[in-house]
């Protein structure tokens, strides 16, 4: 068995309720450094480790409370410290795979007891797109504003950067191009996006669906509490069922009661923490 496999192995037995296929498994750690723990020369646990962040840690179920968890971790935090960072942070980097420590598991629990301190939490959602009602009170609302709602398109590309510099300037490096994104416009001009990934590497993608991720979603200040934000969500729903996706994940948000409005569950929960690092 390659390395790979016996990773995705661990993964899935620490984690059996993710259906990630093994190949997107790979491409979420293929930027990761990789650390191992063994049991009588055979791995028995690793971490994912990108740049100052932990992405994921697994010992296998069969040697957990027996030390090995707290042994990887040190040898992680050690790895981080030598790369020249004073700060580890559990979950939430590029690789996206998981944006804190899982808490459907209890495995906050873990870094909670080795100094591991919350900042935040959030959550991941899906929703099946077949289930999508689009006769709700949401849509309702959706219809009565003034907004137009359209794919972004080539000319509109350098408003639509200046539109997001506004809600959040962090996020003008993820729209990389004017595909995928639907925008809200008054007036002819834009106030509100959403940034939309048709084909999308998620904890529920597996070989037998197609997942549409839900990304980045402003709307500008002044025209906010008009319901724009809910047609960018009806229409960016019906946009990735047109492409074909099966179903529809969130990875990152702490408004889940607003997107129950539009059907999504509640799929995964995590604790975001870190640790500062002394000495080691």
């Amino acid at each position: 068995m390659d390395s790979i496999s016996k990773f995705y192995k661990i993964f899935t037995d620490c984690f059996d309720f993710i259906p990630m296929s093994i190949d997107v498994f790979e491409r979420k750690i293929s930027s990761c450094h990789m650390i191992n723990e063994y049991a009588d020369g055979e791995i028995i646990g690793f971490s994912a480790v990108n740049e100052n962040s932990i992405v994921l840690i697994c010992i296998h179920p069969d040697f957990q409370d027996k030390k090995y968890g707290s042994k990887l971790l040190l040898k992680s935090e050690k790895y981080i410290y030598e790369q020249g960072y004073r700060k580890v942070i559990i979950g939430r980097s590029d690789c996206d795979l998981f944006f804190g420590a899982v808490m459907d598991n209890f495995s906050h629990r873990f870094f909670e007891k080795r100094g591991y301190v919350a900042y935040n939490g959030c959550l991941g959602m899906y929703l099946k797109s077949e289930n999508f009602d689009y006769g709700t009170t949401t849509s309702e609302k959706q219809a009565s504003t003034d907004a137009v709602y359209s794919v972004c398109n080539k000319e509109k590309f350098g408003e639509l950067l200046e539109t997001v510099s506004l809600v959040e300037p962090k996020w003008v490096r993820h729209f990389k191009s004017y595909e995928n994104v639907m925008t809200a416009s008054v007036d002819g001009k834009i106030v509100g996006f959403l940034l939309l990934e048709p084909d999308a590497d998620t904890l529920i993608t597996t070989a037998d669906n197609k997942t549409g991720l839900f990304r980045y979603l402003g709307v500008l200040s002044e025209n906010r509490k008009k319901h724009i934000g809910s047609g960018l969500m009806i229409h960016g729903i019906k946009y990735l069922a047109d492409k074909g996706c099966t179903d529809l994940f969130i990875n990152y948000t702490s408004l889940d009661q607003w997107y129950m409005r539009f059907g999504f569950k509640d799929y995964i929960w995590y604790l975001m923490c870190e640790k500062n690092l002394g000495d080691i």
